[in-house]
């Protein structure tokens, strides 16, 4: 609750700045900006990627650090340098979008979106990457991330028009997949839409506090008469993106042509942050001055792990210091023959003792031995010290039992080592890596072990994993444990599982995965060990 509340706060603060802060509103007739990312890896300096584009889309040249303003949380930071890049080679990732439902079949609009985006994608740089999602009924990814051209181009071509709209389904999973990559800092979302949604089971709000937390701008295309420009005008303002609306289809393939330019030619605003050092995310709005117009930007962003180091405790040892009026004393070394003197003992009195106390314990020693255990001796002699693998895969059991033949030989096997000590090997199962599921929704979030070989996740409170969702079914799906490998299998669930964006029935996990299920997203983690 308090996590949704700070959200809340944090998005009326960006409103107040944009509002309040400069004398322009934060969206100028005529004048467009977009934030396409920032990189705080090199923290306290931080650079934002601006691109600043007239009525006619194109982008706005010639401005210096006069014609921005910044600010952080609300407060002004100075000193910016501004570098105008005519061609970016910074690494991008895009996601290209598309609306593929039943209406886009009219006046060909899915023909032209799809000859607008090869457009797109023949323009790539080489550190570029897209993937290509598309949406009806249900999210698809056509294309995982690629930097392959003709891949792309396949995907694009293989669209089909049908079925309905899941719009808020579509922009909340592509984000959450957007910002689980880490190669790339600038990751722009395209998005072809009416703005109408049918049947998603993510709500509006949901779907644009995904996109409030990300630092994936979109340029929201409204393709259509009967557009919903609320809804998109919102995506675009709360991601730091940019709303165009195109009546024409065959206005597509230079609108797609003009972001691509926007995304190469742009504005790199590079200053020192007051920031502290911690891991919350942090508002920053950027206000571009051109021909009388200006236009403010929001965003948010987080400080890189490398910038957010744990504070070590450092002991240091101190002594009281000593009395300044007389000198220090030096102690002088102590001769061997004066130990023992001040109490009275002589050294050779200590040795003396020392000596016939080994002799005593000798004596003892080889009566014991010579005599060795009578028969009606029933003492258990003690055990020999087992030598204990150092990699940690083996448990010493003093005196335990070993185990005969028909073990199940996937259970934990004992055998006798030389010695007396039963050495216990761990089964292959307590020596893999630990996985586990990071379980957010609407901001709140909870972790589980995945210690069994299969859990279901479902709604039932007598599941392994419950999720308070309404969306998802009793028991929804399932993560099964084969080997060194994770799975996770739909159970017919009504509303379907998703993985990183994708519908599945039965798919691997490998870490970092994103698991969809109503408003929830568990994100499967392995921690090496």
């Amino acid at each position: 609750m308090h996590t949704i509340l700070r959200e809340r706060l944090f998005a009326l603060s960006l409103l107040l700045v944009a509002g309040g802060l400069f004398a322009r509103p934060a969206l100028a007739d005529g004048l467009g900006i977009v934030i396409d990312g920032v990189d705080a890896s090199a923290f306290p300096t931080v650079r934002a990627f601006v691109s600043v584009v007239n009525s006619d889309g194109a982008t706005v040249t010639g401005l210096d650090a006069r014609a921005f303003q910044v600010q952080e949380d609300g407060k002004p930071v100075e000193g910016l340098t501004v570098e105008a890049i005519a061609q970016s080679q910074e690494p991008i990732a895009t996601a290209i979008v598309l609306d593929v439902s039943g209406s886009m079949a009219d006046q060909q609009k899915l023909d032209r979106t799809v000859e607008a985006a090869n457009a797109f994608v023949d323009q790539l740089g080489a550190a570029e990457r897209a993937t290509v999602v598309a949406y009806s009924s249900r999210v698809t990814v056509i294309q995982d991330y690629t930097g392959e051209k003709a891949a792309l181009k396949t995907a694009l071509d293989s669209l089909v028009a049908k079925g309905d709209r899941v719009l808020y389904d579509a922009v909340a999973q592509t984000v959450r997949r957007q910002d689980a990559l880490t190669q790339q800092r600038r990751k722009p979302i395209i998005l072809v839409a009416s703005g109408d949604d049918v049947k998603s089971t993510e709500t509006l709000e949901g779907s644009l506090n995904a996109v409030g937390g990300s630092s994936s701008p979109i340029y929201a295309i409204g393709l259509g008469s009967d557009v919903k420009k609320d809804v998109l005008d919102r995506f675009a303002a709360r991601s730091g993106g940019r709303a165009i609306y195109v009546a024409d289809p065959g206005q597509l393939k230079p609108t797609f042509t003009s972001i691509s330019d926007q995304l190469r030619r742009q504005y790199v605003v590079r200053y020192t942050s007051k920031l502290a050092a911690d891991t919350r995310q942090h508002g920053l709005a950027i206000a571009a001055s051109a021909s009388g117009q200006q236009v403010t930007g929001l965003t948010s962003f987080a400080l890189p792990a490398s910038a957010v180091a744990p504070p070590s405790v450092v002991a240091v040892a101190t002594t009281a210091p000593l009395p300044t009026s007389a000198p220090v004393p030096t102690a002088a070394p102590v001769a061997a023959s004066a130990v023992g003197q001040d109490n009275g003992v002589s050294a050779a009195a200590i040795a003396f003792v020392v000596l016939l106390l080994l002799l005593l314990g000798a004596a003892i020693w080889f009566l014991v031995v010579r005599s060795g255990p009578s028969a009606a001796d029933t003492r258990v002699a003690a055990p020999k010290p087992a030598v204990v693998p150092s990699d940690g895969d083996a448990t010493v059991v003093i005196g335990a039992p070993t185990a005969v033949g028909g073990a199940d030989p996937n259970a934990t096997q004992l055998h006798q080592e030389p010695g007396d000590a039963t050495v216990v090997r761990m089964s292959p199962d307590k020596r893999r890596p630990r996985a586990r599921l990071v379980i957010t929704r609407r901001g709140e979030a909870s972790e589980v072990v995945l210690d069994r070989p299969e859990v279901i996740v479902g709604r039932d409170d007598d599941v392994s994993v419950p999720i308070k969702d309404p969306q998802a079914s009793r028991q929804h799906a399932k993560i099964v444990r084969e080997g060194d490998q994770y799975w996770i299998e739909d159970l017919r669930s009504l509303n379907g599982t998703q993985v990183n964006g994708e519908a599945v029935t039965r798919r691997q996990l490998v870490s970092n995965d994103h698991i969809g299920i109503g408003e929830t997203v568990l994100t499967f983690v392995v921690d090496s060990r």
